[in-house]
């Protein structure tokens, strides 16, 4: 809602004037030489869509309003590309295999990761890494936090995806059925020893080892690759 609602330029216009004041009145939000009517119109749109609140004859944002505007770069006050949050899952199944996901969309596509997926917003790490687990696999088991990478790919001089990843160990049983709960991924078992075969994606074989050689610690590190 809020997206559409911003899309024009007065709105976007009175949500910026709010951003740099605790409240204001409609006089201190109207710009010079726009007729009330059309100013109220915009106005109007955004308490209905929950972006402002109005309280007497003051205006300021409403939560919704104070989320937009801190994803907002400070000097150009557009949304700030950033790095993706997500939650990277190492499954092990007990007989030394990983559980992997062939991309079947871009980018990368045709590489094998470990199982992942963006945290949505207000949610905790843990509810986070459990619900991509059963989303993606239709599996479930105790996960246990193993650390945090800042994973940077680039090719031919230019980054394609910058993320910072919560990363959770688990393992389950042996024959437990997997569900392919998503369509954009190809889930399959790696032997532990043949992980280099399956074209991983970058990073992928290094959270493996740090998890082999760090049993019990926490990890934080930062990885860069580049494609060709």
């Amino acid at each position: 809602m809020a997206e559409r609602s911003l899309d024009h330029h007065i709105q976007r216009d009175i949500i910026i004037r709010l951003s740099l004041a605790e409240n204001l009145r409609f006089s201190d939000l109207k710009p010079t030489g726009l007729e009330n009517n059309h100013f109220m119109y915009h106005l109007k749109l955004l308490i209905k869509d929950g972006l402002i609140r109005k309280d007497g004859n003051l205006y300021s944002l409403a939560p919704a309003g104070l989320t937009y505007v801190d994803q907002l770069s400070y000097k150009k006050r557009r949304p700030r590309q950033q790095p993706k949050i997500i939650a990277i899952l190492v499954i092990n199944n007990g007989k030394d295999q990983y559980l992997l996901a062939r991309r079947r969309v871009q980018p990368y596509f045709g590489y094998a990761m470990l199982p992942s997926g963006k945290q949505h917003f207000a949610e905790s790490p843990f509810d986070h890494a459990a619900r991509e687990l059963k989303e993606k696999t239709g599996l479930s088991t105790e996960l246990k936090k193993c650390g945090y990478v800042n994973v940077k790919i680039s090719g031919q001089g230019q980054v394609i995806s910058h993320v910072a990843a919560h990363v959770f160990s688990g393992r389950i049983k042996s024959g437990s059925e997997i569900k392919q709960g998503d369509e954009r991924f190809e889930l399959f078992w790696q032997d532990s020893g043949k992980l280099g075969d399956a074209k991983l994606m970058p990073g992928s074989a290094e959270i493996v080892e740090l998890i082999k050689t760090s049993p019990g610690q926490i990890f934080f590190e930062s990885l860069e690759y580049s494609l060709p």
